[in-house]
């Protein structure tokens, strides 16, 4: 019989609110365009594989909306 662990995607934070803050707060104001694309692109919870894929086709700015291709996708 095989007993597997129990798997939990939870990420605890460990700091302080200011810390939490402090940290969003460098992300969404670095100076790297590319990398500054990621950081806020990866709030939306997509993936970085997902994120880096996309192309200028993939983005809707009237909309404000993007699509990520089903062979991008994970799952």
């Amino acid at each position: 019989k095989l007993e597997l662990p129990e798997v939990t995607n939870e990420r605890k934070f460990h700091g302080t609110i200011e810390d939490f803050k402090n940290i969003v707060s460098a992300l969404l104001n670095y100076e790297h365009k590319e990398a500054n694309a990621i950081f806020k692109f990866s709030l939306t919870g997509r993936r970085v594989s997902e994120i880096v894929n996309l192309r200028y086709e993939d983005i809707n700015w009237k909309q404000k909306t993007f699509t990520i291709p089903i062979h991008n996708m994970k799952n």
